[in-house]
């Protein structure tokens, strides 16, 4: 039967029951007589608090069933986590257990907390794999332990050294992010030395000193590896060109090619060497430094260093940079060809160029610089595997170029410290640089000058030529500013 008792001034307590049940409960009070209908609910209460009694020992006695039974698991566990760490401490791996102070438990829950004795042919089983991951946990703590104060140090010596003047006959236009630099092998065997030997700053003169060289190794490995990137599709090149036995320059020179621009996670296009700097006040070195809660060695490399080396892919394998294609189709459109046209070769044609896979038509069309058209692909036509293009006629030049008007820079351009040498992967918003000049070099606030301690700049892509609209009126060609 349903009833409901006051439990309290604001709430009450509420009793269910199954709706058959209710029924015939209530049919068989209606039809006893009045004079026994008293007697019935008392006898009814009675066999209720019978079974409520009843039900409170079963739930008692099962508590205390579970309970023993949890207790008794809980002693397996224990003694099943003691044979282990004692194997695993017998095998030489005590020094990994005891930094993680009785965490390791935790961190293999799946080999320690089954409710199981351990058996020696259970242990043959699990053993290849556990220590596998305990030598990934020795290889961690060293890392984080020893390795990273290390890092740490050469940070240090590595801002004091570009904030100086270049050493006579060591002037480079980049010199490598300190990720980078750490793996170079002079810096990595002190940053490596063995455990006990004294590492400081005066360690690392010597490395320093052959700075120069091992740049320039960085430098060449960079631009293979992205030289190699540049391939000119086959359906950009004019189909009467000799394709068979055709020899390209060699993959660093590539790099010159007027077709040798690139796309970078977030719809970035840059050419070399600004691929190397990333150009966005928050953007990173390269994706290489993704914030993770994993614990991995390099994870606990990049928190030192800030990020990781160099590299095309991210962690996971993914392309980071890629050749972007639709720059070929601009400049054979140009009349060029793009296996061997380089920035000055387009720079000399200076040719404009008006897109034909936009909806617009005449008698209105934008003329777009070959700078121009690469940078609209990339923001409108970013998927096509293929633009289209039509040559604008070079009798409009004089009128075109006296509407574009002199070159604009974006925006987002990036503040650049002026007393330091550029390294990669250090871009700056003006708050940044305010911070850098007072932090690193002793400048106040109100002595920090544009043009002497800090000047502005922006790749090559980002700069353009503003668009000029021709218009067609009455069989007249006319051009318009944007």
């Amino acid at each position: 039967m349903t009833g409901i008792a006051p439990i309290s001034s604001s709430g009450y307590k509420v009793f269910f029951v199954e709706r058959e049940a209710s029924l015939a409960f209530q049919k068989e009070y209606r039809k006893l007589p009045t004079e026994e209908r008293e007697e019935f609910l008392k006898n009814k209460r009675l066999q209720v608090a019978e079974i409520e009694k009843h039900a409170a020992e079963c739930e008692e006695w099962h508590r205390g069933v579970t309970s023993m039974r949890k207790s008794e698991l809980d002693e397996v566990r224990s003694a099943r986590a003691d044979a282990i760490l004692a194997r695993i401490d017998d095998l030489g791996y005590s020094d990994v257990t005891e930094f993680f102070e009785g965490r390791i438990e935790l961190i293999e829950r799946k080999v320690f907390s089954i409710p199981r004795p351990l058996t020696d042919k259970e242990w043959a089983r699990i053993c290849p794999d556990l220590l596998w991951r305990l030598d990934d946990y020795r290889q961690q703590i060293t890392e984080r332990m020893l390795y990273n104060p290390r890092r740490k140090v050469l940070v240090g010596l590595y801002d004091e050294y570009v904030r100086k003047p270049a050493p006579p006959g060591a002037a480079v236009d980049i010199l490598p992010h300190v990720a980078d630099l750490a793996t170079f092998p002079p810096f990595d065997d002190i940053i490596k030395a063995p455990k006990g030997t004294s590492v400081g700053a005066e360690s690392f003169q010597a490395a320093f000193a052959q700075l120069p060289s091992l740049v320039q190794g960085w430098r060449d490995d960079i631009e293979a590896q992205l030289g190699a990137l540049v391939v000119t599709p086959r359906e950009s090149v004019d189909a009467d060109s000799p394709t068979p036995g055709y020899t390209g320059p060699k993959p660093s020179d590539r790099l010159k090619l007027a077709s040798a621009v690139f796309s970078k996670e977030g719809g970035v296009i840059d050419m070399f060497p600004d691929v190397i700097l990333p150009f966005y006040s928050h953007s990173l070195f390269n994706a290489r430094c993704v914030h993770t809660n994993e614990e991995t060695v390099e994870s606990i490399t990049a928190d030192a260093l800030g990020a990781l080396p160099w590299s095309l892919t991210n962690p996971h394998g993914v392309p980071i940079v890629q050749l972007f294609t639709p720059a070929a189709d601009v400049v054979r459109a140009c009349g060029l060809d793009p296996r061997t046209a380089t920035r000055e070769d387009m720079d000399a044609r200076n040719a404009r160029l008006i897109c034909k896979d936009c909806p617009s038509s005449p008698p209105l069309q934008h003329c777009r610089t070959w700078k121009n058209a690469i940078r609209h692909a990339c923001e409108v036509h970013r998927h096509y595997t293929k633009t289209h293009w039509t040559l604008v006629d070079d009798v409009y030049m004089d009128r075109i170029q006296a509407a574009e008007g002199p070159p604009t820079d974006p925006v987002s351009t990036v503040v650049r410290c002026a007393l330091c040498q550029l390294r990669a992967g250090e871009p700056l918003t003006q708050w940044d640089i305010n911070y850098h000049l007072q932090n690193k070099h002793g400048i106040r606030m109100g002595e920090i000058q544009k043009g002497v301690h800090y000047f502005f700049t922006v790749t090559a892509m980002r700069r353009s030529v503003p668009e000029v609209i021709m218009r067609t009126e009455g069989g007249v060609v006319l051009f318009e500013s944007t």
